[in-house]
């Protein structure tokens, strides 16, 4: 048999929630009132370099950085094409070309070309219907 009447127990829970919320809020005394004031964060030290300071801070970590030895401890580029190429064959006359070469450019540049087809071959049976 089906219980009808006001007791739907959405209301029961949020009756439950208000009351525990009130309760909590009520004995914890962390609820700040709006009418109290509200303190002002100290004042800190400030440093502050000299322009001299700022310019030698600047060159040293510019040194720094000309200086840094390679992050994967490789010679310098030698001014060659460096790249890769790769293939693939699947099933279904699935097969695919791909490259990548990096051409140097003049001292410090490069350009970096990229190429890449793939057939997907073709459907090897008919479908039914």
């Amino acid at each position: 048999m089906l219980a009808t009447g006001s007791c739907d127990h959405r209301s029961v829970m949020v009756r439950t929630t208000i009351f525990v919320t009130a309760a909590s809020l009520a004995l914890s005394g962390g609820v700040a009132c709006a009418a109290e004031p509200v303190d002002a964060a100290p004042a800190g030290t400030v440093h502050r370099l000299t322009p001299e300071d700022a310019e030698a801070v600047q060159d040293a970590a510019a040194n720094r950085n000309i200086n840094a030895p390679s992050v994967d401890d490789r010679p310098v580029p030698d001014g060659r094409i460096h790249g890769e190429i790769g293939f693939g064959i699947g099933t279904g006359g699935y097969n695919s070309i791909f490259g990548t070469a990096f051409v140097p450019l003049g001292e410090d540049g490069f350009a970096a070309l990229s190429f890449e087809r793939s057939d997907f071959g073709r459907r090897r049976h008919r479908d039914r219907r």
